[in-house]
């Protein structure tokens, strides 16, 4: 004999997980507050840290869903909201970035003040060696988006490990 009927068992499940799963959006949420902020400062190295982080939780989906399967949509809805929040955000750290690049005041300077390499060639190649360890997240963060453009481009990058 089952201690909570079976048909009353999703129901209970979900009122029960609510809290943790609140908890778990809301630190989503600030997550995403965090690269927000980080991108309007056009530090994208900052904006780097939600890439392991919508690895982690796409990997986590499936199982995610086969856990919640009969509870409410709304609770169904709470991972693949967040997923969505993240890749929208990235997805615009990653245009933000390729814009400043674009338009950056100081690329028409031919060369560096010093005769080194121009700050802004040495910042973009650092941002990206960083973003190849993501590059399969990255891609499909902005094909998710509908941005067709860099895609391609970016998928076309090497892979270096």
């Amino acid at each position: 004999m089952d201690i909570i009927p079976e048909h009353h068992q999703k129901k209970t499940f979900d009122s029960l997980i609510q809290e943790t799963l609140d908890n778990l959006m809301l630190e989503g949420e600030n997550i995403v507050l965090a690269a927000k902020k980080a991108n309007s400062r056009h530090d994208f190295t900052s904006v780097l840290s939600i890439f392991p982080i919508l690895r982690h939780l796409k990997l986590l989906k499936p199982e995610f869903d086969k856990v919640l399967q009969g509870t409410a949509a709304s609770t169904k809805n709470k991972l693949p909201n967040l997923i969505n929040s993240i890749e929208t955000t990235g997805a615009k750290a990653l245009e933000d970035f390729a814009d400043s690049i674009k338009n950056d005041p100081d690329k028409e300077n031919s060369m560096s003040k010093d005769g080194t390499v121009h700050e802004l060639t040495s910042n973009a190649i650092l941002f990206l060696q960083q973003l190849l360890e993501f590059q399969e997240t990255a891609g499909a963060m902005l094909a998710s988006q509908g941005n067709l453009f860099y895609y391609p481009l970016f998928m076309q990058l090497p892979k270096f490990h």
